[in-house]
């Protein structure tokens, strides 16, 4: 990811600064443009749990307006991997229990049925 380099070591702390000035940074564009801007947050295992916890840290949970969480999940076919998005946070409207299943194909993305 972009940030992640600046992040890690002894540089923690002006790397966490950095990022929440790219991130202030963003949201100006987003404000100024009236455009969306999307940015990806990758997963990291937390061992201690055997759970996964946000690569970017708790502080950048606080930066998204909108959060989806992707994943894998099992196929309705061998040759086909189901993925499911789920709305987790939201500025506009409730999260519970909101979440779509899809397949990734050569033509986009397509519904994929709900079991």
């Amino acid at each position: 990811t972009l940030v992640s380099p600046i992040l890690g070591g002894g540089r923690q702390s002006h790397g966490h600064s950095l990022m929440m000035e790219l991130a202030r940074a963003l949201k100006v564009l987003a404000t100024e443009l009236g455009v969306a801007v999307l940015c990806t947050n990758g997963v990291v295992h937390d061992w201690t749990d055997t759970s996964v916890r946000p690569a970017l840290g708790k502080s950048w949970a606080h930066v998204a307006n909108t959060r989806i969480f992707l994943q894998a999940v099992k196929g309705d076919s061998e040759d086909r991997i189901k993925r499911q998005a789920s709305l987790m946070k939201s500025s506009r409207t409730r999260t519970k229990g909101l979440f779509a299943f899809f397949h990734i194909t050569a033509d986009g993305l397509i519904a994929a049925a709900v079991e």
